[in-house]
């Protein structure tokens, strides 16, 4: 049995948050598993940021806790850290400095060899910028698009064992954002786990293998994205995009 097949990959249990008066999550668990990608869906202000940053270890709970591979951050920060690639709400990418600038910095603080750092960025960079990568502009001057896609190339530039996107597909052209269901689906299959939340199930039902609802700081136990097509929960999911079809794939419409 593999290392991956052992144990739930990302594990949290109990977890709350309270901002005020408002308890934006109320006793949370979570589990997702090796080559699982767990899509968290809610309205806007339902916490899934707060979820996001809270795996990722940006902010601390005020009770519950979070285990990665069976670590803790308590006593393996470093090392978690380092197996994760996240993206969250607030686009990481440092407007000041130019694309390369910053993904050097970001292989620097993941400590990659210069030439893997190197290698790994021309990579992404011809994946997601398709020849039309601006050299020397600042990170400032790029698109919404072009930002989107620096920052998420940082997530993805030292091979993470597990990520942790909040709202990828935001920005991005159709055509950028297939790519990016491409790559995902590819990250997926050699048994790494994801967590993303998206408003646009069109793009997350093609990466997702399970769904979750958020709804008044509470998690929904998590369902195959299949089951969404048939019962309550795609009854549900439709009341939570109401008519805002665009965002629901035609399945699911029909169902």
């Amino acid at each position: 049995m593999g290392k991956r097949d052992a144990y739930p990959s990302i594990v949290a249990w109990g977890l709350s948050k309270h901002f005020g008066k408002t308890d934006v999550l109320d006793n949370c668990d979570l589990e997702i598993r090796g080559g699982m990608c767990l899509c968290v869906l809610g309205r806007n202000g339902a916490g899934k940021s707060t979820l996001i940053h809270l795996l990722a270890d940006l902010i601390a709970p005020d009770s519950g806790g979070v285990r990665i591979d069976e670590l803790s951050y308590a006593d393996h920060s470093v090392e978690i850290k380092s197996r994760l690639g996240v993206f969250p709400e607030q686009n990481p990418a440092i407007p000041e400095l130019t694309g390369d600038e910053y993904l050097e910095f970001v292989g620097r603080l993941h400590g990659l060899p210069e030439a893997d750092r190197v290698e790994r960025s021309a990579s992404l960079i011809k994946f997601f910028f398709d020849g039309a990568y601006p050299t020397d502009t600042r990170i400032k001057n790029y698109s919404a698009g072009m930002r989107q896609k620096i920052g998420l190339i940082g997530a993805l530039l030292h091979k993470p064992s597990h990520l942790i996107l909040d709202e990828p597909f935001a920005s991005l052209d159709p055509p950028s954002a297939m790519q990016l269901v491409n790559l995902l689906n590819d990250y997926r299959s050699s048994q790494r786990t994801m967590l993303i939340s998206s408003h646009d199930l069109a793009y997350a039902e093609q990466v997702a293998t399970h769904v979750t609802l958020l709804e008044g700081g509470h998690l929904s136990e998590p369902q195959p994205i299949e089951s969404l097509a048939e019962g309550t929960a795609g009854q549900r999911l439709l009341e939570f995009f109401g008519d805002n079809h665009e965002s629901v794939p035609e399945w699911l419409t029909q169902a």
